[in-house]
Parts: structure tokens; sequence; C-alpha cells
């Protein structure tokens, strides 16, 4: 897929020239004129790559219903991997046109929008972050709010990666904002959702910091190694953060970014719930940035960080057929976890533990 060969659109609500100011933020116009195709609604999101749109489809002939738009901001580095994620978007989304239930975000088509990359995208309702959010809100304020089910959500997860895997894409970045809520045909299901950091299942090798921290695999960080069942592990650390409130190893900060610090508290807190890897585990590590036989040793959680680790061991122990699944995709060797057929059929069989599962939980404290 060429930038050259997009099709060129118009959209009313944004600027010709750009849809980014200094800051960011969208630049907004008020008329629209019979050459548009596209008309902004509101503002959905936005990162540092993309802002995001909803929008309504104004050619003739279009399905009368609101769509995404994903905007990147306009240069190379970003169209490019606008182009990458078009690509695996395009490669899936005929499971979506056999399967009207298929858990992958769907995809129409990417256009040229006055120089940018845009993508036209399935809506959703929300993130599971931001529906995770309000679900612990209201129980705290005791409160009712309409969750998605943990059961649904770990058959819906596993399902997509399913649908990725079967392509050969690993999706290189899960976590809880990357998975949506959407509804079709009356249904609401979880879909997998931003293919940005996709890459083929056959590329293994990366610099030991793809996929989120709270959600990296040790054998990107220890062993330069990333694939499918990278993507397992990150699952796993999604669902245990749906169901009680706090991520799995939430032991790193945003300015240990990139550094030996942040894997050596991963791998400290990796050793901590799952016991020490296998003593070969590191021989012939590439070292991409220092392996943790070669980071600081002394390094030390913190307390509130030990708790959590602790409270995981507990709740592993309470619920032992959801903690089933998340212990059999996290494991340190990549090829002894399940797989994303083998988690979903076990997902499938969660039954009363894993829809009354979220009701037996407290809020976590403030």
């Amino acid at each position: 897929m060429r930038f050259h060969e997009l099709k060129r659109v118009q959209c009313a609500g944004l600027t010709t020239d750009t849809s980014y100011d200094g800051s960011g933020r969208a630049l907004w116009v008020q008329d629209k004129t019979p050459s548009d195709d596209l008309e902004v609604c509101f503002p959905l999101g936005k990162g540092a790559y993309s802002n995001v749109y909803q929008v309504k489809l104004l050619e003739e002939g279009s399905p009368e219903c609101a769509v995404a738009l994903k905007i990147f901001k306009c240069d190379s580095r970003f169209a490019d991997c606008a182009l990458a994620e078009a690509a695996y978007l395009e490669r899936v989304s005929g499971a979506l046109k056999k399967d009207i239930l298929s858990n992958v975000l769907g995809f129409l088509e990417a256009v040229n929008l006055n120089g940018h990359v845009g993508l036209l995208l399935e809506t959703a309702k929300t993130d599971m972050y931001s529906h995770q959010k309000k679900v612990f809100e209201a129980a705290a304020s005791g409160s009712e709010y309409d969750q998605f089910p943990l059961d649904r959500l770990a058959v819906d997860l596993y399902s997509g990666l399913c649908v990725l895997h079967h392509e050969g894409i690993t999706h290189g970045d899960l976590k809880p904002e990357n998975v949506l809520i959407c509804e079709r045909q009356g249904v609401k299901l979880a879909v997998i959702a931003d293919l940005g950091s996709a890459r083929e299942a056959s590329k293994t090798r990366t610099d030991g910091f793809e996929v989120s921290p709270w959600y990296r695999a040790p054998e990107i960080f220890c062993r330069g190694h990333i694939g499918t069942s990278s993507d397992v592990w990150a699952a796993a650390c999604v669902l245990y953060e749906y169901a009680f409130g706090v991520p799995l190893f939430c032991v790193t900060r945003g300015s240990w970014a990139r550094t030996k610090r942040e894997s050596s508290a991963l791998y400290k807190a990796h050793c901590t719930l799952l016991g020490l890897p296998p003593s070969d585990y590191l021989i012939g590590s590439p070292g991409v940035h220092d392996a943790p036989r070669r980071l600081p040793s002394c390094y030390t959680l913190r307390h509130e960080d030990e708790v959590n680790l602790r409270l995981a061991q507990d709740n592993f122990t309470k619920f032992p057929d959801f903690s089933s699944i998340l212990v059999s995709c996290l494991v340190w060797r990549p090829q002894e976890r399940s797989d994303a057929v083998t988690a979903q059929v076990a997902a499938q069989s969660l039954g009363h533990e894993g829809s009354s599962l979220r009701a037996a939980i407290a809020p976590p404290s403030q």
C-alpha cells in the first residue's frame, strides 16, 4: 500500500491544510462544501501520532452510520506507520466480513486527507481502560454500572489474537487502551485495535523495549525476542488488571523509560510472582540492552509494589479457574505458554466464576 495510491478525500470540520496546530489539537472550520466526502461530528481521542474523530460519510450511497477517522500527523515517519497499520487491518478485514462478531476492529479504507493518511474505522463505545475506571468508580460510590463481563472479555480478547496470529501478525502493544468495546447488531463485544506496532510474526528481533512496560513479556527485554506468545502474555496482564483494578506488574515509572532500571524492575517483579527463570533461560541471550544477569542485582522493589504482587498471589489462590488461564499464559519460556487458541477454549469454560468474579472484588484503595 502506497500513499499516492490512496483515495483523496475532503473533510468538513477540519482545516484544509492541516489537522493539527502546534500543540497537536484539531483546528476547526465551520462550513461544509458540496465537495466534502466526510463531516466531523466530534473528537474521540488523541495520541502521540494521531487524532481520532467520529465522522459521517457524505458520499452518495454510503451507509448512514458514523465511522471513526484516525488521522496521522503529516510526517513521513507517521505516514509509514499509518500505511503499515492499514495493510495489516486490510489483511484481517476479510474475517470481519465473514463473521460479524470478529474480535478485531473493523476497517473500511485508508484515505489521503490533504496530505495526511487517514484510516476509516469502526466506531467504538469506549476503550477497556476507561470502562474499567468507570466500573470501579461506580463500585466505590455504591452505584451500579453496566460492566462488560470478565469471562466474555477473556474469550473476546483471545479470539481477537487468534485472528491476528492466524494471519501471521504479532500485535506488539496489547494493553487496555487498545482493547475497545463495540456494538454490532445489538451485541456488545471487545475488539483489539491499534495495529500501529504490529509486525509480521516471523520478524522476532526487537530492541528490548517493544510493548508498554506493564504488559511486556520477559523474552522481549531478556532475549531481544518478540512473537505471538508475547501477545498472549500481554493479554493475561490486561485480564488481571480488568478483574482486580490494578496492573499486575505496575513497577516502572515514566522517568525509567527505555533504561536498565525499567528492565531490572520488571525482571524483579516477574521473579517475585513467577519464581526464578529456568537456569538456562539467559544462556545465549543477545544482551540487547543488558540481560538481567548484568543488571543491578541489588534492585529492590518498592513496598507498594511488593504488596501488589503479594495480593496477586492471593488472588490467584482465591479464583483458581480464572487464575489457571493467566498462569498458563505467564510462563517464562514463550514456547511453553498457552497459545491464543488454547487460552480461548479455556476462557469459554470460566462459567460462574468468571461471571461473579468482578462482584466479589472490592474497588482498589486510592
